[in-house]
């Protein structure tokens, strides 16, 4: 919702000269030449390759929430990791054999207070102060690893593609009178994708930077289609 919110508020901003420099360099000639091709249009039509830029400008306004939650997991695993620097700079600091028992009880309070469980040592003695520290430790590490482990998959979602699908499918709608759900078509098990809006779609997408196996993008573009009147969201 937030991402949409800021969406709509990006695009009300007319497109600047750089953005739509930049958006028809990232299509290409090449590319708008066979888009026109498939629709059966000379080239250069411009109010085609128009219509595509600002989809395309718009397109690359759209937030990116896997950068976001990336970011976020970077900040995290930050965190995590100077923490722990900190308890095994504090384990190292230890005396093995002699203690100030102050020191032993404050730092049992402040362990006290940052639990969950509020665990309470008994006779503020320094061994379980030491236990407690070792078990808080191991059990950073642990969290810190996992984190290390978790990933953001690359398409977290794909709330802009599908609008850069639909926008896709308002212009072919236009120009040709056509409806493109019914160019998309997919063989007799649904392995294979084809069909002019598919290959129109599939070849601005991939000028986006936006990567898919044939049958996953064939599912996302039939599924921005239908139902045929209403907006993906």
């Amino acid at each position: 919702m937030a991402d949409d919110l800021l969406f709509a508020v990006q695009a009300i901003q007319t497109p600047t000269r750089n953005e739509i420099e930049a958006a028809a360099t990232r299509i290409g000639h090449a590319s708008f030449k066979k888009i026109e091709k498939l629709l059966g249009l000379s080239a250069p039509d411009i109010e085609l390759r128009s219509r595509i830029v600002e989809a395309v400008v718009l397109y690359r306004r759209w937030p990116d929430p896997a950068a976001s939650e990336r970011r976020d997991l970077k900040v995290i695993r930050k965190y995590f990791f100077d923490v722990l620097q900190h308890l095994k700079a504090l384990q190292a600091r230890l005396p093995e054999g002699n203690h100030d028992l102050v020191q032993s009880n404050f730092l049992l309070r402040v362990l006290e207070q940052g639990t969950k469980t509020r665990r309470r040592f008994e006779g503020r003695d320094y061994l379980s102060f030491r236990s407690a520290l070792n078990d808080f430790t191991e059990a950073t590490q642990a969290a810190s690893v996992e984190l290390t482990k978790k990933r953001v998959p690359p398409n977290l979602s794909l709330a802009a593609e599908k609008w850069l699908v639909w926008q896709l499918a308002e212009i072919f709608q236009e120009r040709t009178g056509r409806n493109p759900r019914d160019h998309v078509k997919s063989n007799y098990d649904k392995s294979k994708y084809r069909g002019t809006f598919f290959e129109i779609a599939d070849e601005v997408l991939q000028r986006v930077g936006h990567q898919q196996a044939n049958t996953t993008r064939g599912r996302m573009i039939l599924a921005v289609l239908l139902p045929k009147t209403s907006r993906p969201v």
